[in-house]
């Protein structure tokens, strides 16, 4: 049967004809706002693989923060980056491979997996939720880790799922794994996936698992696969111990933070993330796992394989849930991309036990309740996405802008003095420097979130180790704005006030066009010819 044929008899099925406006709905959509923000400025984590990307064309393992940086981000995506700067693409082309693409393949992967989970209408629906989901489609346009590490999160699961689980090819549990550790690579938390798998299968297999060939080679891939990345990163300085050290360790911010505190900020942001007419579905759609619980003891004796499902879901949020509440004990919107498609599969079975309740006594009525559903609850996506993406287009223009001037301005590499490190290293390609010193005055006088503790002996001490810096690095700018004011210690707003005879302005960014009231400020330091 050739490629027409084929095409032919798939759009017969009604159902493949709507997954295939779906798809085109999400193409169409994500194309208007990629053309729309275009090469938008880059915020604080952007500039952080973007730096390390850029830093490995440029060989930048001398900057002051690539050690950090390189230490508590995962290497692939800036790995990845590192090539398409190597043959001087652009940002845009950037941002259509490694962000549009997966998002747009993460959509067909969540109607897939919907499907072997449930049926071909949950697929679709929860299909169409991830393509209007605010979180996702502003993530799309942001050169973040979290669009490309969710695809290959879902990718994993399609693989664990639609071919291991339910085609029983062994393959699907190679690839499941292999891409579990490359999300991984990509953002740390993306180990919970590959992680869920052992749990399912011990709990479907229970001790037949340890006799497994194909697990335990499985396993094998993953852990090869973790062991080449981790050889590959340590040339360029990567120790993934770094990040577990600011994460878990002893004076990571998170351990400060109560496990309730932390599980009732997550639980309090899931309405938001849904907004009301698909919370309400995920409210409704919990009630189809009643016969879960009820038959829980044949799912415990595999008396009822249908259950698995549930079970597979349930899994996967509430390991999700436990990451993020007792281990982080923090979330945001997109550190949550990956607890939402199962979310979504239930809410898409809320809506649709509406539709077969109401259609027992009125089929149009259930038909014009599912579309409500459905269309009103893409609407709110959709403006919650337009209004975002409209007032975070410009955010940090200022500092985009400050780089280029630098780069434009300056002969040979310069050397800036900022909190805005990465960002402002990125656009110039100079070298850059911020605030504190490695001494432990310095140190002893940071707070948990890395700002000067505002007392007079802080201020001082700190201040003065920072004229010390300056004398040894001999810079060539000094940047002051608003945007970074934890890592700005109250002294440097005066700083160039304080040492007229050092710096002149020599190019301000300001907030109002009367110039009153300045948002960046470049200045020069004055240096002997």
């Amino acid at each position: 049967m050739d490629l027409k044929e084929r095409t032919k008899k798939f759009l017969e099925d009604n159902q493949n004809k709507l997954l295939v406006v779906l798809i085109s709905f999400a193409i169409i959509i994500r194309l208007y706002y990629f053309f729309k923000v275009g090469e938008q400025p880059i915020w604080w984590d952007e500039g952080d693989y973007l730096a390390l990307a850029k830093g490995l064309v440029m060989h930048w393992q001398g900057q002051e923060w690539w050690a950090h940086f390189s230490g508590i981000r995962p290497m692939l995506i800036p790995m990845i980056w590192y090539f398409f700067m190597s043959i001087n693409s652009s940002e845009l082309i950037m941002r259509f491979f490694t962000l549009l693409i997966p998002s747009v393949l993460s959509i067909y992967l969540v109607y897939a997996i919907g499907c072997d989970l449930y049926n071909k209408k949950v697929g679709l629906i929860s299909g169409l939720m991830l393509s209007v989901y605010w979180v996702h489609m502003f993530y799309t346009f942001r050169l973040l880790t979290d669009i490309p590490a969710m695809f290959l999160g879902l990718l994993s699961i399609y693989f664990f799922w639609c071919r291991y689980i339910k085609k029983n090819e062994n393959k699907g549990l190679y690839y499941a794994m292999f891409f579990g550790v490359l999300g991984f690579t990509i953002r740390f938390p993306l180990a919970l996936v590959p992680i869920s798998y052992p749990i399912y299968l011990f709990a479907v297999k229970r001790f037949k698992l340890i006799k497994d060939k194909i697990f335990w080679k499985s396993i094998a891939i993953g852990s090869g696969t973790l062991i080449i990345y981790l050889i590959i990163t340590s040339f360029f300085g990567s120790n993934i111990f770094s990040a577990f050290k600011m994460y878990f360790g002893p004076t990571a911010v998170s351990l400060k933070t109560p496990i309730l505190t932390a599980s009732i900020d997550l639980l309090s942001m899931i309405p938001s993330l849904f907004e009301w007419v698909w919370f309400i579905a995920l409210i409704i759609g919990i009630l189809t796992f009643l016969d879960f619980v009820l038959g829980f003891d044949l799912f415990i004796k595999q008396k009822e394989e249908k259950l698995n499902s549930d079970f597979f879901v349930i899994l996967w949020i509430f390991i999700t849930l436990i990451f993020y509440m007792v281990i982080i004990r923090s979330s945001t919107d997109r550190w949550l991309l990956m607890l939402m498609p199962p979310l979504f599969f239930i809410a898409s079975k809320g809506i649709l036990l509406v539709y077969d309740s109401i259609n027992k006594y009125s089929k149009e009525i259930a038909i014009l309740a599912l579309l409500f559903l459905l269309f009103f609850g893409s609407y709110q996506q959709l403006k919650h996405t337009d209004d975002l993406i409209s007032m975070k287009k410009d955010s940090y223009l200022q500092e985009k802008l400050a780089g280029l001037w630098i780069k434009d301005n300056f002969i040979g590499t310069p050397k800036i003095i900022t909190a805005s490190t990465v960002q402002i290293s990125y656009y110039s390609e100079g070298y850059t420097y911020d605030f504190t010193t490695n001494d432990t005055r310095y140190t002893n006088c940071i707070d948990l979130l890395g700002a000067v503790i505002d007392n007079e002996t802080c201020q001082n001490i700190t201040e003065e180790l920072f004229d010390k810096k300056v004398k040894e690095i001999n810079p060539d700018y000094f940047i002051i704005h608003a945007f970074e004011p934890v890592f700005t210690p109250k002294w440097a707003y005066s700083y160039a006030q304080n040492h007229q005879d050092e710096l002149e302005p020599v190019q301000g960014y300001f907030a109002d066009q009367q110039q009153t009231q300045p948002l960046l400020i470049i200045y020069k330091f004055k240096k002997s010819s």
